[in-house]
């Protein structure tokens, strides 16, 4: 596909298009799944150590840390992808590979 777009092909251009939105659907879906492994990381780790209040709220705090962190990132990434989406379907870049 990246060969068939430095060839200015228009079949390689629809597909990175499609291939660009499975990618940012798998962004998001990998941003649910990670969100639900930490929930479930913390809270069993919680649950099964006796720590006291004080580290507790510590370790909360760098995991609502890392949760936004993620968050801040895929969608960084997800903007990006789109921004590349609707420069390839751009009338001027469409004349290229018309």
């Amino acid at each position: 596909c990246a060969i068939g777009l430095l060839l200015r092909l228009e079949w390689a251009r629809r597909i990175f298009i499609a291939l660009l939105v499975l990618a940012i659907a798998a962004n998001v879906a990998g941003l649910w799944l990670q969100q639900e492994m930490l929930q479930s990381l913390v809270s069993n780790t919680l649950s099964r150590s006796p720590l006291p209040p004080l580290a507790a709220d510590v370790f909360g705090g760098f995991v609502t840390a890392a949760r936004v962190m993620a968050v801040l990132v895929t969608v960084g990434a997800c903007l990006m992808l789109v921004w590349i989406i609707r420069r390839l379907m751009s009338p001027s870049v469409r004349q290229e590979f018309a």
